[in-house]
């Protein structure tokens, strides 16, 4: 109850913080717990040289900052408003080379100062600051507090003869540059009111051999700092030190950076770290104690001023490396998703400090309503609220592309598609929904569904929806009705009626497809199936009866060639007679007719004595059955006369198709999820792939010649699918050709012991 009493009043963001920092803390206890030392100096040696990576990378990506403000510098060390502007002022105010005045120079300047500073948010101010006794600045742009940019008015202009920077620069060399140290910014001997720990880049400016000033850049030293640390921070804290003894500090977690002039720092074991890698040989150091590992490099940058020489470092506490080793054996995933975390938080923070573009943004979004009002959105931006722009509209772009596609399938589709609304009133047709009932656009749109069915149901209106409206599963529940047509036509359909909201508002679609022909085909097959019963049954069953009768009578008097027909006469009667039955079983099933009649079945013995009657049969093709059992427990609640017909046609069709002197292999197997399965594996030539799909159609055989001469129907498995899916299980197969085939059984196992009766 406490812990909950803590959370109260608490932000979203903060409940999360909390937790992932209280996740953090018990899965480094628990793997601590399970280290062993090993696994530690693994951990250590992984951190040390990843860490090693790191601090080199900082330092790199530190380096190319710098010199990126020296190149900006030079810039404007080379161009030609800087050395234009001081020969129009020594000329009193007319540069004669190029007959230009001081104005119209500072301009130029002034404009080439504002298109450096927009593209560098660090920098604070950029400067010409003539080389007289006094020091002049004759150019100035500054950046504000609230991120403008500015340009100071000449009479605003400050005498530099005293800076330090301004006092050493005046001694540079062509091509060197100075870099001063860390100051808080001053304007008029003030330190100004933002007291922003800044560094400033100084460039001479030459005409011909002649230094006649200086072209200073102020940067934001904190800034600077953080933009170059700031992809590699995830999970350590990092430390800058200068010459000077300066520590620049980003703590991992806190989001942001913390600047202390040396002795200042609230971290004395830090301070003391730093000013041992400062004090001590060049180059890396690490240094180890008992409660962290901390990495230093030395850079050196190729500037002229006192703090040309960094040391960049990040330190880890040793009680992470467990965690570490933890997360790489056994939780990748969960450090990918706290990494993640943070990195949304950071994204939150970022997108926090550009409120007002996006702001601005999300104003027009919201109110958009079609593809043509995003026109107005402001795309001429190059910053991210302009990427962002552009993304919105190849998003709606693609909206509108996928919706053109979806009306293109909705008007191709071969079944007729009506949107009703939450009354019944027709709002939308497809075409085929058109073709389908006869009628035009202005003819049925807004009239009530009930008109396209027969007039006897014309007053159920208002429970027409209800009638038709599936209760559990309106993806899978469909009807069939009676539709009709604009000529009064009657049309037999198939109607799937679901429901859906847009916001509050209540839609149904209704799915119609023309059956009436599917219906035709079932009827004639329904008669054909009759005809069958009764026209060929009791004759079959007649006629094998005779040729029973005789065979026992006058069969040992006949010659061998007479035999041979009359037991060919009594097989194919046989064969005859199962195909009829076969076909009245699928009729049965198609029309839910078929009962089956379940009970408790150990399939151990069930199987072990379909092999044991078979084993004759199998010896007249002259092939081997194997039987293998690897179940402990086979109980079933099934039809044990369906199974063993759906069994032994599988057997009599692998050993038919065996050649001679080969395996027929049927193994009983269980798993730990409830499920039983019995292979049936042959030694033929296997399934031919072109026909993989087929396998189990009704009267479809791979080679249909070979399957008359093994007295094959084309049934057998058609049927045999069908009741194992009547249990609940599934028959599949797996063949290779010139190999064999194996036909899988799978049935769930019976957990209780009631009887049923049940219906497929």
């Amino acid at each position: 109850m406490i812990g909950l009493n803590l959370f109260k009043g608490a932000s979203i963001r903060q409940k999360i913080v909390a937790l992932a920092v209280a996740q953090i803390l018990v899965t480094a206890i628990s793997m601590g717990s399970l280290a062993v030392f090993r696994t530690q100096q693994l951990a250590e040696g992984n951190a040390i040289q990843l860490i090693a990576q790191d601090t080199k990378f900082v330092g790199e990506t530190l380096t190319r900052s710098f010199l990126e403000m020296r190149s900006d510098a030079m810039i404007g060390s080379r161009s030609r408003p800087v050395v234009g502007l001081v020969h129009a002022i020594e000329n009193g105010g007319t540069d004669l080379i190029f007959n230009a005045d001081v104005g119209v120079w500072r301009k130029a300047a002034s404009d080439l100062f504002l298109s450096i500073l927009l593209n560098r948010p660090h920098y604070r101010q950029y400067r010409f600051i003539a080389l007289d006794k006094e020091a002049h600045e004759l150019v100035r742009v500054d950046r504000t507090k609230d991120d403008r940019l500015t340009v100071t008015s000449a009479d605003k202009l400050q005498e530099k003869q005293f800076e330090e920077y301004v006092i050493a620069a005046r001694n540079l060399k062509p091509n060197e540059t100075y870099l001063s140290r860390v100051t808080l910014n001053r304007e008029e001997n003030t330190i100004d009111s933002e007291a922003l720990p800044t560094i400033r880049m100084v460039v001479p400016v030459f005409s011909g051999e002649v230094k006649i000033g200086l072209i200073v850049i102020n940067a934001d030293y904190r800034a600077m700092l953080q933009n170059s640390f700031g992809s590699v921070l995830s999970d350590s804290d990092a430390y800058v030190i200068n010459g000077q003894g300066d520590i620049f500090e980003f703590v991992r977690g806190e989001g942001s950076a913390k600047l202390a002039f040396r002795g200042l720092s609230d971290d004395l074991q830090i301070q003391a770290a730093l000013n041992q890698a400062v004090d001590t040989a060049p180059g890396e150091k690490l240094l180890l104690s008992d409660l962290r590992l901390t990495y230093f490099n030395q850079v050196k940058l190729p500037f002229v001023g006192p703090d040309t020489e960094l040391f960049t470092g990040l330190s880890i506490p040793r009680s992470q490396l467990a965690h570490q080793v933890g997360q790489v054996r056994k939780a990748t995933a969960g450090l990918a998703g706290i990494l993640l975390v943070v990195c949304l938080l950071g994204s939150l923070l970022v997108a926090h400090s550009a409120t007002e573009p996006l702001s601005r943004l999300t104003r027009l979004l919201a109110k958009a309503r079609y593809y043509d009002d995003l026109k107005d959105l402001p795309d001429i931006r190059h910053d991210e609220v302009g990427s962002l722009t552009h993304a919105f509209r190849n998003l709606s772009r693609r909206l509108k592309s996928s919706e053109l596609q979806s009306q293109a399938i909705l008007e191709n589709i071969s079944d007729g598609i009506i949107i009703l609304d939450h009354s019944g009133k027709i709002l939308r047709m497809n075409p085929a929904a058109f073709k389908l009932f006869g009628y035009r656009t202005d003819e049925i749109i807004g009239h009530h569904i009930t008109v396209l069915f027969p007039n006897e149901d014309a007053d159920e209106d208002a429970d027409f929806i209800k009638k038709y409206l599936p209760i559990k599963d309106p993806k899978t529940a469909g009807y069939e009705v009676s539709g009709r047509k604009s000529s009064g036509a009657i049309v037999d359909m198939d109607l799937s009626l679901s429901e859906a909201r847009v916001g509050k508002t209540l839609y149904f679609t209704g799915v119609m497809r023309d059956i009436s022909e599917t219906k035709r085909v079932s009827r004639l097959k329904d008669e054909f199936v009759s005809t069958v019963n009764h026209e060929l049954r009791t004759p079959l069953t007649n006629i094998r009866a005779a040729l029973g009768m005789l065979q026992m009578s006058i069969g040992e008097s006949l010659d061998r060639k007479c035999k041979r027909l009359l037991q060919l006469s009594i097989d194919n009667g046989a064969t005859l007679s199962k195909l009829v039955d076969d076909m009245l079983d699928i009729k049965k099933i198609e029309s839910g007719c078929m009962e089956f009649v379940s009970e408790y079945t150990e399939l151990r013995t069930l199987v072990a004595g379909i092999v044991s009657g078979h084993e004759a049969y199998a010896s007249s093709f002259g092939v081997n059955l194997k039987y293998q059992n690897y179940a402990k427990q086979a109980l079933v609640n099934l039809d044990p006369h369906r199974l063993r017909q759906v069994i032994v046609n599988l057997l009599s069709n692998a050993v038919k198709f065996s050649p001679a002197g080969g395996d027929v292999i049927i193994s009983l197997s269980d798993d730990t999820e409830g499920w039983l399965r019995i292979s049936v594996s042959d030694s033929g030539s296997g399934i031919p792939e072109n026909f993989h799909s087929r396998v189990f159609e009704q009267f479809s055989q791979a080679d249909s010649s070979a399957s008359r001469r093994k007295n094959g129907t084309g049934l057998g498995l058609s049927i045999s699918k069908k009741f194992v899916e009547s249990f609940g299980g599934e028959l599949t197969f797996k063949t290779a050709e010139g190999i064999g085939t194996t036909f899988h059984i799978d049935l769930p196992k019976s957990q209780d012991a009631s009887h049923r009766r049940a219906k497929a």
